[in-house]
């Protein structure tokens, strides 16, 4: 059955219609890619599958250890996923664990590894024009961080704030960051917030691929250390950084009523919008986990919601809309990382305004809808601000 706007704050699976022109209706299963949302699309860049089958020309090829260097858009309007197009620049090449934040028209991309994990890393923002479909390298100044993957980046009034990640140091030694950068991005300068050598107790351990979040007061780390893992029941203390103070805090966060707090977990996903924080899924080396919660920014108070993912998975992409629904698609599905989905999943996280319920209803009643041209639609009464809804902005 396909998902329908009425299932407010149940997770669904997406049933994405068949491309006209390639005919497929997924991506290739893939893990370690990133994700962003506007209220269009659902954009996914880059991803990794030890096991890539390929055909070209009637043959089919077995492609191993395959990092994806490409960007694939998924049309909220149509249930129509687009591999896009490059017209200008050149993709980053380290495309597996980088960070993806979208601002405007614009994706910007940080940080990311190639295979084998972390010969090569990426320390620059790249900048993909979404209309225009061109990539650029942004010039910067200041001290940049140092190439690294599995870092967590978010965006806050024009500043990209970057926290964690990891180096290869030898074949045998892998460091974990703790540093906190900065990126203005009207002037494009990089500034270190804290470092490792930070004596401050409060200051987080190293980690990858965990979250955080931000509000006009702090940072907020959503994740641990490995040792942390084995060591931590559940996410009751957060480290936050003070930007007033330019110190780490330790914060005790408010139990959901009823089932508590999160259980500790790594390489899960973090969307913020507004004051309201989401984590899913994740492991902790011995459960996959299929919950969603959601931490309130202003008294951080947890909330477990009432629905489960349908696929659990760990290294996958999230990403939430500014209208409130939140997004996820990808990911391995089992321990031993033998399993990669390519499925798509949605739950409205908040009551679908009117505007959005009646154009769902629209959409679902046009199945060729992607079909049918600009002077159809404005015939029939589609507004023009809906029609761009099905465009790549």
């Amino acid at each position: 059955m396909a998902a329908s706007v009425l299932d407010f704050g149940k997770l669904v699976q997406l049933q994405p219609k068949a491309n006209r022109d390639t005919g497929k209706r997924a991506p290739y299963p893939r893990s370690g890619h990133c994700g962003a949302a506007n209220n269009s699309n659902f954009f996914a860049f880059g991803g990794y599958n030890p096991v890539y089958e390929l055909r070209y020309q009637g043959q089919l090829f077995e492609l191993r250890d395959e990092l994806f260097k490409e960007m694939w858009r998924y049309n909220f309007s149509t249930g129509i996923w687009t591999l896009e197009p490059i017209n200008a620049g050149n993709i980053p090449i380290e495309t597996a664990s980088m960070s993806m934040v979208i601002r405007g028209n614009k994706l910007l991309v940080f940080g990311g590894t190639s295979f084998p994990w972390g010969d090569k890393s990426n320390n620059d923002v790249y900048m993909f024009d979404i209309v225009q479909k061109s990539w650029e390298k942004l010039e910067v100044t200041g001290g940049k961080p140092p190439a690294k993957y599995g870092q967590a980046m978010i965006l806050r009034n024009e500043n990209l704030y970057v926290f964690g990640g990891c180096r290869k140091i030898t074949d045998e030694e892998f460091h974990f960051d703790a540093e906190l950068y900065r990126l203005n991005l009207e002037t494009r300068q990089w500034q270190i917030l804290s470092n490792a050598d930070d004596s401050n107790e409060n200051h987080p351990r190293g980690m990858y691929r965990h979250g955080v979040a931000c509000d006009d007061a702090r940072l907020y780390v959503l994740g641990y250390s490995w040792l942390e893992v084995y060591n931590l029941p559940n996410l009751q203390e957060l480290c936050a950084f003070n930007f007033a103070r330019r110190r780490w805090e330790r914060l005790d966060t408010q139990p959901d009523p009823m089932d508590g707090y999160p259980g500790t977990r790594i390489y899960h996903s973090c969307v913020q919008r507004n004051q309201d924080v989401y984590i899913c899924g994740g492991h902790n080396n011995s459960n996959i986990f299929d919950d969603v919660w959601k931490l309130h920014l202003p008294n951080v108070q947890w909330t477990k919601l009432n629905t489960t993912m349908p696929v659990p998975s760990f290294f996958h992409a999230a990403a939430i809309t500014p209208s409130g629904c939140l997004y996820y698609f990808g990911g391995v599905v089992n321990l031993d990382d033998s399993k990669r989905t390519g499925e798509i999943f949605r739950v409205w996280v908040d009551i679908p305004s009117l505007f959005e319920l009646c154009w769902a209803h629209v959409t679902s009643l046009i199945p060729d809808i992607d079909n049918l041209p600009d002077e159809r639609l404005i015939t029939i009464g589609v507004p023009r601000s809906l029609i761009a809804r099905m465009k790549a902005a």
